[in-house]
């Protein structure tokens, strides 16, 4: 519901959205705490791997969003005792954000309708945990406003790994 309510109020229009220059590490960072108490339940590792970055130009509260959606996802999907791996990089002139984790992955025809708001519908969590199906196509258009592109690479039984890429600041 908090992503709706967020999605509705940023949609109003692109100009009213406020940017900053953003270190993805201390956001990641800033959120630990907060993503950590999530795993409790099913006892699932979340590990940062935190890369050497360029600052990105973007909306702080949108991409805080679309890290604990993100996030949150890999939750659902990662059986006890499973793990999440965040991982920050330069790439390419961009900053990357990676959430890879070691669940039940994603079938291909579910994948091609992902970010489809018309064809993506929720799919229960490994404890039978529910979902609206919206959260990933709300993390990509936060994604989209932030002049950034979102793309997700999974395999059942192996996993998935959502990527999330943004301009450098230094290079926009």
């Amino acid at each position: 519901m908090q992503n709706l309510l967020e999605w509705a109020t940023s949609s109003k229009s692109l100009s009213d959205l406020e940017k900053e220059q953003i270190n993805l590490n201390q956001l990641v960072s800033k959120n630990l705490d907060f993503l950590n108490s999530l795993t409790k339940f099913k006892a699932i590792e979340i590990v940062f791997e935190e890369g050497t970055i360029n600052p990105i130009n973007g909306n702080a509260k949108l991409l805080e969003t679309v890290l604990r959606n993100l996030v949150s996802n890999a939750l659902k999907f990662t059986p006890k005792g499973g793990k999440i791996t965040i991982a920050t990089l330069n790439y390419n002139k961009k900053v990357r954000l990676s959430i890879k984790d070691t669940g039940q992955g994603i079938s291909e025809e579910k994948l091609r309708n992902l970010f489809v708001f018309e064809k993506n519908e929720s799919t229960v969590g490994t404890e039978g945990e529910g979902g609206s199906g919206f959260g990933l196509v709300l993390c990509n258009e936060f994604v989209k406003k932030n002049q950034g592109s979102l793309r997700v690479k999974s395999q059942l039984n192996f996993g998935t790994e959502v990527i999330v890429e943004f301009p450098s600041a230094s290079t926009a």
